[in-house]
């Protein structure tokens, strides 16, 4: 069972991302935040706690690749 939103939306994403075959996934954050009836910063917490480059993971905004975390 899922504890708290954070997991929610970090299962949410795992599950897009599986769902691809070259491993790229394009999510709104307002949009998921929607969707999972949860705030956007929400979304901006899990991204830069759960998929971090140390995971193995990019996050890119509208504003380019986020560095550092």
């Amino acid at each position: 069972m899922l504890n708290n939103k954070a997991d929610i939306v970090e299962n949410y994403i795992l599950k897009q991302l599986a769902d691809q075959s070259d491993g790229f996934v394009e999510l709104s954050r307002s949009e998921l935040a929607d969707k999972i009836s949860c705030a956007p910063s929400q979304i901006s917490y899990v991204l830069s706690t759960r998929f971090t480059h140390d995971r193995g993971y990019i996050v890119e905004s509208r504003r380019g690749p986020r560095r550092g975390c």
